[in-house]
């Protein structure tokens, strides 16, 4: 498994490393004879690397080849990276919805933002446009800076960096500096690069 989502239905949405979507139902008991599977095969690939869900009918999916939203089974936009402008890289590594109505698509060579109704064109950010590396692996976003509650380095305070040694340069062999939060306006971020990664 590559992704794994749940519905607000309760319906678990599972990707596949070769074989598409499986869509789990349940349907409420501990009875698993009554449980219901439905297949779909995803274009532009089989390979899915990652999926967002807009409702219990349809979604984003990221695959190896691009991305494509699935209403109701069916592909009803795909995005390559063929098109003016087309994705930054065909190898899609995440996906993430804002607030705003926009599906944000992490890939090898940057990253792009497109309607996540399915339609309108795509924008494309890279390194040129500001972002520190082409090759995005992971997207989280974070409606209200500070509050303390979600996002990737507003966690809260059962799931951050509070206890993180800042004067520690060197972890597991891999040296690096720290921004301590308490110079920086109580924010600080850690970025990981390795060959080995």
């Amino acid at each position: 498994l590559r992704a794994v989502r749940f519905d607000d239905a309760g319906k678990g949405w599972f990707g596949t490393a070769f074989n598409g979507i499986d869509v789990w139902d349940g349907r409420g008991t501990a009875d698993h004879g009554d449980d219901v599977w439905v297949h779909h095969t995803t274009v532009p690939s089989d390979q899915v690397t990652s999926l967002v869900l807009l409702g219990p009918q349809t979604a984003w999916v990221g695959t190896s080849a691009g991305a494509s939203r699935l209403d109701n089974g069916i592909a009803t936009r795909v995005l390559t990276a063929v098109g003016n402008p087309g994705l930054p890289s065909a190898q899609v590594n995440d996906l993430e919805l804002d607030s705003r109505g926009s599906v944000w698509i992490a890939t090898s060579g940057g990253l792009a933002r497109a309607d996540a109704a399915g339609t309108g064109a795509i924008e494309v950010f890279t390194a040129l446009d500001g972002l520190v590396d082409d090759d995005v692996r992971a997207l989280a976003w974070d409606d209200a800076a500070g509050d303390g509650k979600g996002g990737w380095s507003d966690q809260g305070p059962g799931d951050d960096l509070r206890a993180f040694d800042v004067a520690r340069r060197d972890y597991e062999g891999v040296r690096f500096q720290v921004v301590d939060p308490a110079g920086n306006g109580g924010k600080a971020v850690l970025t990981f690069d390795s060959p080995q990664a």
